[in-house]
């Protein structure tokens, strides 16, 4: 079998050495980091497919409901803010995509989630202006003009701004007294993205600002999970969008 032939579908899952080590050569012992780095990268593969549609439900509740009931703004914000640092430090110290390229579906999605809630909150000027100050923070941040240290300070802040973000929606929910439209689906893929991205951060990149990140994040996360639980059985008494 001509091995270059193939070779490029087995540089998806591993690198040059252990393409070596286990196409090549066939030494399957003392091979335990090839096959988790070949795992890894199977599962941000599943991550980043998985974040293509991981906030659709949440949207479609909102846009079905026509009410961004129960959503916190700017937690929102907060989460895509916390995205923002990720994707943009992960590209400039070029970490593999399959460590980080989930984030930048999360971010398009979470940005046309923000727009509808301000279109039902009768924001429609906030909207417009989100999406054009974004664009030019975004390029920004990616175009290399940032210098590394200033993109690492911003990631050092994504765990203060996921933990602002996460529980300040946990908040809401509380004084609500229930979770309004938040999908489950949506909270669910969300915790078990987290949890996956600790391990996939840890094999392919090795660094602690995003384990810690993501870490944090799962934890965030489950306890947004847990509410949507808690609360499942409890009734909206008074529709619109309160306390947000």
């Amino acid at each position: 079998m001509d091995l270059q032939r193939i070779k490029p579908v087995f540089d998806l899952f591993l690198n040059d050495q252990c393409y070596e080590k286990l196409v090549v050569n066939g030494t399957l012992t003392n091979s335990s980091e090839c096959f988790a780095l070949a795992f890894s990268k199977l599962l941000g593969y599943l991550i980043i497919a998985g974040s293509v549609m991981v906030k659709l439900p949440q949207i479609a509740k909102v846009a079905v409901a026509g009410s961004a009931d129960g959503i916190n703004i700017p937690a929102l914000l907060g989460e895509i803010a916390g995205a923002t640092f990720t994707v943009a430090y992960s590209y400039v110290l070029a970490f593999p995509f399959t460590a980080w390229g989930d984030g930048v579906f999360l971010i398009v999605q979470n940005l046309l989630l923000a727009v509808l809630c301000f279109h039902y909150t009768k924001q429609p000027l906030f909207a417009a202006g989100l999406v054009a100050i974004y664009s030019v923070i975004f390029t920004v941040l990616c175009s290399g003009l940032t210098p590394v240290a200033v993109l690492a300070l911003f990631q050092s802040l994504t765990v203060p701004t996921v933990i602002a973000a996460r529980l300040g929606q946990a908040s809401t929910n509380y004084r609500n007294g229930n979770t309004g439209q938040l999908s489950f689906i949506t909270a669910l893929l969300l915790f078990v993205g987290c949890v996956a991205r600790i391990f996939t951060s840890i094999q392919e990149t090795g660094d602690r600002l995003l384990i810690i990140t993501f870490i944090v994040a799962a934890f965030c996360n489950g306890v947004i999970l847990f509410q949507i639980l808690w609360y499942w059985n409890v009734k909206l008494t008074h529709p619109g969008n309160k306390k947000l």
